[in-house]
């Protein structure tokens, strides 16, 4: 992907009503984990200014890291790999004095052959921190967690 595209997000294909582990394989949609049923509304209601912040806070954290100034290989994440397509993995939201919870995305990045992966497979792992004002019936982000997946 170049620096100058925009990200993707894909809604995968298969039902999770077990709420099992997400990966690009299975294709399952994403993993749930409310702590109650309010919580699990309130993520609802914001669910598309959430997805958005975690979007361009992502982006933001690509640019600013300098993922397009490596080549394969020689840092990670590298954006030269990336399909620009990510898909979400777990969403999680709790209560404890605060309301906070994750948006676990999943970036994918094409694989050369010969490889025991997929042309197109997990890349990155991407977990998008935020927590609620009340005051203002928000969320705002907090911070990343990047892992290789």
């Amino acid at each position: 992907m170049k620096q100058t595209d925009s990200l993707k997000r894909i809604d995968m294909p298969n039902e999770n009503k077990e709420n099992r582990y997400v990966n690009y394989e299975n294709k399952l949609k994403p993993m749930l984990d409310f702590e109650n049923e309010e919580l699990k509304s309130l993520y609802f209601q914001h669910e598309q200014q959430l997805l958005a912040m975690a979007e361009k806070e992502a982006w933001d954290y690509l640019v600013r890291f300098g993922a397009w100034d490596f080549e394969p290989g020689e840092s990670f994440p590298c954006g030269k790999v990336l399909t620009g397509e990510w898909y979400i993995g777990t969403i999680s939201l709790e209560d404890d004095e605060q309301i906070y919870g994750l948006i676990e995305m999943r970036f994918t990045a094409y694989y050369q052959s010969p490889t025991a992966r997929m042309p197109v497979d997990d890349y990155l792992g991407m977990d998008c921190f935020f927590y609620y004002d009340s005051e203002i019936d928000a969320f705002i982000f907090d911070c990343f967690n990047t892992s290789a997946i």
